[in-house]
């Protein structure tokens, strides 16, 4: 059977010897934030921020009982890491061996990073972007999960952004003042990448040293924030893989694809679909942020709520909720939906297709939508993997034009309770 995943393999495009290496893809750390995913910060840079508030933080709010989450001691975050784009299978992922280390490619094949031979732990899955579409991103350590939560294992992370990102503002969001000394923020030019740099060094009492960066492309196509965490300084190494950072020859791993024009509608949406009521047995999940919350069976107690990145680096809510969400995400079979509220678009189509299904499932028609002041579009696929199951997609605006809200679902019957449910209750602020 085809499993259900966004996620491709990308070899790397930078050869020397041809050796080919299997890394495995790990679940951490998230594709949309860097590690130690500190909570981002509208603070100015150089003011300090809070301490963190203890080694537990609290669950995601729902209506079901609150569950803990407990930060590793030692631990500098203070809050969960963001989750990646979906959890996924774990794929080998083929890189390249050369004299300099392991040069790895994302899986959009637009972005390269060369790391030390025994960062063998890689994650190059893409996050999203503001329109939906994939943003590269790479991550490699000799342990992911152990660089993510402690200040005693090396990793670097890296992501492109579009060439009009602010590099003050990326830079700022990420801040480590309850763990290390903040160094100045600096101007940074390697003479491919010119923008700004920081270092935060002695961490947890340790000679590590963290060393974020913020820069647009000297052609400027796309912005690179990009981070390194070494147990000890060493400006050689650094160099070596800040300088590495970069555009895929013959790519340019900034640019969104064009924005697809709006195909016809086939008219509003089936009215028993947008008429619906939600049972009085539903549990109403909630993201993180409180922005966006949905109605789901009680029987679906598996939920994922931390937001996500806008390309700005600001929290982009977020939820799913399933009976099992790591099987909703790769399993064609498997229940579940998802709501983001992304930054508004005047074109709901953009986030549709791109993170629509045509590859894998059947197109079952586009139709216009308007539910409860909430207007948009709603797109059906239909026999996706395979199987049985749809897969709805809607994306919706307020009257305020504040956010998009998307909403997906995965039924692999075709019983609509679930789905009235959910478009009776979803609500975006």
């Amino acid at each position: 059977m085809i499993t259900r995943s966004r996620f491709t393999i990308a070899i790397a495009a930078t050869a020397s010897a041809l050796a080919v290496t299997p890394l495995l893809v790990g679940a951490s750390p998230a594709a949309d934030a860097p590690a130690k995913t500190p909570v981002p910060t509208t603070a100015p840079v150089g003011t300090p921020t809070a301490p963190p508030p203890g080694p537990t933080v609290p669950a995601a709010p729902t209506t079901a009982p609150a569950q803990a989450t407990t930060v590793p001691v030692g631990s500098p975050t203070t809050a969960p890491a963001v989750p990646t784009e979906a959890p996924g299978p774990t794929p080998v992922h083929p890189t390249v061996v050369g004299p300099n280390g392991i040069t790895v490619t994302d899986n959009t094949g637009t972005l390269n990073i060369t790391v030390p031979t025994d960062w063998v732990d890689v994650d190059a899955r893409s996050g999203i972007r503001d329109d939906g579409s994939q943003r590269p991103t790479v991550s490699a350590s000799p342990d992911l999960d152990a660089w993510t939560s402690t200040w005693t294992v090396p990793g670097t992370y890296a992501t492109v952004l579009g060439p009009n990102a602010d590099p003050a503002t990326l830079l700022s969001a990420y801040t480590f003042t309850n763990a290390c000394t903040e160094g100045a923020v600096e101007q940074y030019n390697d003479g491919r990448l010119v923008g700004l740099r920081q270092v935060w060094s002695n961490c947890d009492g340790t000679n590590t040293q963290l060393v974020n960066i913020a820069a647009r492309s000297a052609d400027n196509l796309y912005t690179v924030f990009a981070q390194v965490q070494l147990l000890a300084p060493d400006a050689a190494l650094l160099g070596q893989i800040l300088g590495s950072v970069g555009a895929v020859p013959g790519t340019n791993p900034g640019q969104s694809p064009a924005p697809p024009p709006t195909p016809a509608t086939l008219g509003v949406a089936p009215p028993a679909l947008l008429q619906g009521v939600v049972p009085p047995d539903s549990r109403t999940v909630t993201d993180q942020t409180g922005r966006v919350s949905v109605a789901a069976p009680s029987a679906w107690t598996d939920v994922v709520d931390a937001p996500r990145l806008n390309d700005d680096f600001s929290e982009r809510p977020f939820v799913a909720v399933a009976p099992d969400v790591d099987a909703y995400f790769t399993d064609w079979e498997a229940p579940g939906l998802e709501v983001t509220a992304y930054p508004f678009r005047p074109d709901p189509y953009t986030i549709i297709a791109n993170q629509g299904w045509p590859d894998d499932c059947d197109d079952g028609g586009l139709y216009s939508v308007s539910i409860r002041g909430l207007t948009g579009l709603m797109q059906m696929w239909l026999n996706c993997g395979g199987t049985a199951s749809r897969i709805i997609s809607v994306a919706v605006s307020p009257a305020s034009q504040s956010t998009t809200a998307y909403l997906e679902i995965q039924l692999p019957t075709s019983d609509d309770a679930t789905l009235s449910a959910a478009l009776a209750s979803l609500t975006v602020n």
